[in-house]
C-alpha cells in the first residue's frame, strides 16, 4: 500500500531497497537507518557526493539508488 503524498514510507530492513513500489527517496533518517550509521555520517556522505540527494521545498531527501551504488561501491574496495 502506497503513503498518502506528504508522509514517509517506513522500511522494514536494508533487503527492502529492492523492493518495487517503493518511495524514490528517503529521509535522511531511513537513510542512516537502512546505512546503520548516525545523520552526522549521512551529512558528511552528502557533503562528500558519496550519496545523491534533492531538496523539496524544506527537506533533504536521499536518492535510494544511490544507497544502493554506495553500498555496492564500498562492499567492492579492497
Amino acid at each position: 500500500m502506497n503513503a498518502p503524498l506528504g508522509e514517509e514510507r517506513h522500511i522494514g530492513g536494508a533487503a527492502d531497497l529492492n523492493a518495487p513500489g517503493d518511495a524514490l527517496l528517503v529521509s535522511r533518517h531511513e537513510a542512516a537507518r537502512l546505512l546503520g550509521v548516525g545523520l552526522t555520517t549521512i551529512d558528511m556522505l552528502l557533503r562528500r557526493k558519496a550519496l545523491r540527494s534533492l531538496r523539496i521545498s524544506r527537506r533533504r531527501l536521499v536518492v535510494r539508488a544511490s544507497i544502493l551504488e554506495y553500498v555496492s561501491h564500498t562492499r567492492d574496495l579492497p
